[in-house]
């Protein structure tokens, strides 16, 4: 499947980095650090933490592309359980 760089809009796409990097930056600045981030990290270091902040970042914008947010769904609540089911759930 081929994926857009930008399928929102690069405005969408850099709201979406920021959430998506504050999420993996709290996530590893817990205690008792767990799933992907932890993993990630491990294995690549910081260079596997800015991956992954852009694979999650391009896998959040190509599944909601073209929603509207504030009519079809709401941004944040949707961001926030998007993110705790990639970087907590083991998949």
């Amino acid at each position: 499947m081929k994926q857009d760089r930008f399928p929102n809009g690069v405005e969408c796409f850099l709201e979406t980095h920021f959430e998506v990097s504050c999420a993996i930056g709290a996530a590893l600045s817990k205690e008792g650090l767990t799933g992907l981030p932890k993993r990630r990290y491990e294995e690549q270091g910081t260079g596997g933490m800015y991956e992954l902040a852009q694979e999650l970042t391009t896998k959040f914008e190509n599944q909601y592309k073209d929603v509207l947010w504030g009519k079809d769904l709401e941004f944040f609540e949707t961001i926030e359980g998007f993110l705790n089911k990639e970087l907590y759930e083991d998949n």
